[in-house]
């Protein structure tokens, strides 16, 4: 990742024909120096689509090392927007807790760029070792579940 605009990507599922996922998204596992002075892009795909509700992001976990990270550090997210995501929960992204060494600013200057989930980012960041995304649903997907349920209800008391 040492030039400017690199993209590093733990990697997609893999789906059949009736979109279910076959083999999983993909955990990258970085043991040597990781360096992007300045900045670089994350590529992450976040949903739950495998049958279980068994969290499949993908995800990159720093196991040695020198971690070197400047700039803006931009990660997308993407899904299936197949409606499984968890809400509330948090998908961890990057786990540096086995990192050989981090120089100082690493943490700093992450943003999300792209969001192809269907939702909404309730909240962004680092909680200690782990960069972290918890995503809600996007408030004109809300509007149209009650929208939904208020005809519903028409509908039943005309009926009843």
């Amino acid at each position: 990742m040492a030039a400017a605009g690199s993209v590093l990507s733990p990697g997609l599922p893999t789906l059949d024909a009736a979109s279910n996922v076959v083999f999983r998204a993909g955990v990258m596992t970085l043991g040597a120096n990781v360096t992007a002075n300045n900045g670089g892009t994350f590529d992450f795909y976040v949903d739950d689509n495998d049958g279980n509700i068994i969290l499949v992001n993908s995800r990159i976990d720093i196991t040695g090392g020198t971690i070197t990270l400047g700039g803006t550090k931009t990660v997308n997210l993407y899904g299936l927007g197949a409606g499984l995501i968890q809400t509330g929960v948090a998908y961890t992204l990057i786990n540096v807790s086995d990192a050989g060494s981090l120089t100082a600013g690493w943490e700093d200057g992450w943003v999300v760029g792209a969001n192809t989930t269907g939702y909404a980012v309730q909240s962004f960041g680092w909680d200690g070792d782990l960069l972290q995304v918890t995503l809600i649903p996007e408030p004109g997907t809300m509007m149209l579940l009650l929208s939904g349920l208020t005809a519903l209800l028409v509908v039943r008391r005309r009926r009843g």
